[in-house]
């Protein structure tokens, strides 16, 4: 089964990309590294969150919330700028939101602003993919079983985690590398 970043990586094409440049101000070649950098922070930040049960039920809830926002990417990038996002951040990544944020800064060399934009419009995305890739794995319906179980999100996220760290670049690896220790 291709993996859920492989998957994310796949759908996010150029239109997409000259979307988010377009959102967020920058280059799409700025927006490209932002994405590649920020995709595998943003399911290690979410790993760390499930290894306790209160984090991998927030994930389950976010999960299930934004199961069906991926009509199309472009509406996903949407409506995640135009909500402002919520709490979302907090929610799906807990005391692992600053060091992704700070990770996406600097792996991408996006400002501070310009980079919780970027988490924003991602977010409710990777859920999404999420909940698609939870529910092709179990045959239910995504945040169906307890996210700690075995074939649940939190191992989903896990197994994603560890495989992004072991491809991700030195400097990338080494940011992941605080977020699993941390």
């Amino acid at each position: 089964m291709t993996s859920l970043l492989d998957t994310i990586r796949s759908e996010i094409g150029p239109a997409e990309i000259a979307n988010i440049s377009q959102r967020l101000g920058v280059d799409p070649a700025v927006a490209q590294q932002a994405i590649d950098s920020a995709l595998p922070l943003v399911v290690s930040g979410m790993a760390q969150h499930a290894a306790s049960p209160a984090g991998a039920q927030q994930i389950a809830d976010a999960t299930a919330q934004h199961g069906g926002i991926l009509s199309t990417i472009a509406n996903a990038i949407g409506a995640a700028t135009q909500s402002g996002g919520g709490d979302i951040l907090g929610g799906i990544l807990g005391r692992h939101a600053d060091s992704v944020d700070a990770g996406v800064q600097q792996t991408s060399g996006l400002d501070s602003a310009r980079t919780r934009q970027l988490l924003l419009m991602l977010a409710p995305i990777v859920l999404g993919f999420l909940a698609r890739h939870h529910q092709q794995q179990t045959g239910g319906a995504p945040g169906e079983t307890a996210p700690a179980s075995g074939g649940g999100l939190a191992s989903i996220l896990r197994r994603e985690a560890a495989s992004a760290a072991q491809s991700a670049s030195p400097e990338l690896g080494n940011i992941l590398g605080k977020i699993f220790g941390g």
